[in-house]
């Protein structure tokens, strides 16, 4: 098998009887998408989570300036 091209979905398409039948790919490829499923899943959310609450934060802290009032004057000698 040619691995050079693994992320191309041609490599999938054309070696696909190859990966049905090994045990052992099938298996690292199950526990992968585990992996994917389970742990970075949750860091994801946890991340957009993050995200979401300093959004909310910058957004208050946004309105606040957008509400006060300033005065600027200049003096000239």
């Amino acid at each position: 098998i040619d691995v050079t091209l693994k992320d191309e979905n041609e490599f999938w398409i054309k070696n696909r009887i190859f990966i049905q039948n090994d045990k052992e790919l099938k298996y690292l490829l199950f526990r992968r998408m585990d992996l994917w499923e389970y742990s970075i899943r949750e860091q994801v959310q946890e991340y957009i989570k993050n995200v979401e609450n300093d959004q909310r934060i910058l957004d208050s802290m946004i309105n606040i300036f957008e509400n006060e009032k300033y005065l600027l004057y200049w003096k000239i000698n």
